[in-house]
């Protein structure tokens, strides 16, 4: 079966859909008159999103919502479920770091990237599961990232949430085996999007194997029309050094670390 017919007339969210991937993949969703929850915090972005979406054929909704929030998320997930029903696809996008020192990065700032990139999609995949096991049918595509396989010097709270959430979602893929409930999680390297403007991710920028968002939106379909539950986006070498970096992590780790330029470390408080 074609993803077209997989996806034609169906319903999704769509988590940090104001821009970068999340757009990208709102606007190939749009294309096969499908019912789309755009949810974000920006409600101008989104609005665009939604236009676009529209004049495309298909149909939005705009879900404004804090993924810190989680009395903000289960409204957003009910606000869905009363326009357009039960959800055929949860794409958990969403993500937020901050890379840096441990020593100059705030407890508090660990915690919201725990709370957006674990705690959301985690809450997001509860509140919609018994309606996809119910209605037989449905499909969970996390957007994952490298650091959900390496633990990346200077970005200790984010490859946690990341590896967190690739535990979870594959332990609950292995309790759905028996189920026509899909759960896949893709890897990718660096993304051409705004996350990357953030502080100390410069050189990332300047990778030769960064993606554009409208590739992991292709990638997304393709997952969607051949599931998987581990999609890696990258070289098969890079793969490779990957998986090995858990036997020896302190000697592989100088060699993946070796381009990346360490961030600025700060006196205590600034």
């Amino acid at each position: 079966m074609l993803a077209k017919e997989k996806l034609l007339g169906k319903t999704a969210l769509i988590t940090g859909a104001s821009e970068g991937v999340g757009q990208a993949i709102a606007e190939a969703f749009s294309r096969y008159n499908m019912k789309l929850g755009l949810l974000a915090r920006s409600q101008d972005k989104l609005d665009q999103i939604a236009e676009t979406v529209n004049r495309n054929g298909s149909e939005a909704i705009i879900l404004k919502a804090d993924l810190k929030n989680r009395p903000a998320i289960e409204d957003a997930i009910e606000k869905f479920k009363g326009e357009f029903g039960v959800l055929d696809f949860l794409i958990n996008n969403a993500g937020i770091s901050v890379r840096g020192y441990w020593s100059n990065i705030s407890l508090d700032s660990e915690l919201d990237i725990m709370a957006v990139n674990y705690a959301a999609p985690v809450t997001l995949i509860r509140a919609v599961l018994p309606d996809m096991l119910k209605s037989k049918k449905g499909h969970i595509v996390n957007i994952n990232t490298i650091g959900g396989l390496y633990a990346a010097p200077y970005n200790g709270a984010y490859c946690a949430s990341k590896w967190a959430l690739l535990a979870y979602v594959e332990s609950l893929a292995y309790e759905l085996e028996s189920t026509n409930v899909h759960i896949s999680s893709l890897f990718p390297g660096p993304i051409d999007t705004r996350f990357l403007s953030n502080p100390n991710f410069e050189n990332f920028r300047k990778s030769p194997n960064i993606v554009s968002p409208n590739y992991i939106a292709q990638k997304v379909l393709s997952v969607i029309d051949s599931p998987k539950e581990r999609v890696f986006i990258g070289s098969l070498f890079k793969l490779l050094v990957v998986k090995i970096a858990n036997f020896n992590p302190r000697f592989f780790r100088k060699i993946i670390e070796k381009k990346n330029t360490p961030p600025q470390k700060l006196p205590p408080g600034e």
